[in-house]
């Protein structure tokens, strides 16, 4: 988590509230594909302010979700997939949790150290 983030959630939460059992980040590198699901919701009253931005702040964005992933070790997962198939591969990634007894995965927010003991 950013620094200035972490700090602020730390002064008005408990520190466990603030690490999830699981974390993903959705990856769609595809440019023709984006502005296609872009074009399907229509126009929106308020459009999201990345999706307005060029395709080279795009490639930063992606960039920058691929560090964070690699940082935290959260599982990157592809979005040019299907919903379900991108369902599918979640709830496989919450059923690995699962099997991890509560005890070893509270406090841990390192979710490839959780998966590390169900092997």
């Amino acid at each position: 988590m950013l620094p200035h983030v972490t700090i602020f959630l730390h002064s008005c939460t408990n520190e466990l509230y603030i690490q999830p059992d699981l974390a993903v980040i959705l990856t769609l590198e595809d440019q023709a594909e984006r502005e296609k699901r872009i074009g399907k919701r229509g126009q929106l009253a308020t459009p999201d302010t990345f999706e307005s931005k060029n395709d080279s702040f795009q490639r930063i964005i992606q960039e920058g979700y691929k560090q964070l992933a690699h940082d935290y070790k959260l599982p990157l997962l592809s979005a040019q997939r299907t919903i379900d198939a991108i369902t599918d591969e979640i709830f496989s990634l919450v059923k690995d949790i699962e099997k991890v007894p509560l005890k070893l995965r509270t406090g841990q927010s390192d979710y490839s150290t959780n998966l590390e003991t169900v092997k």
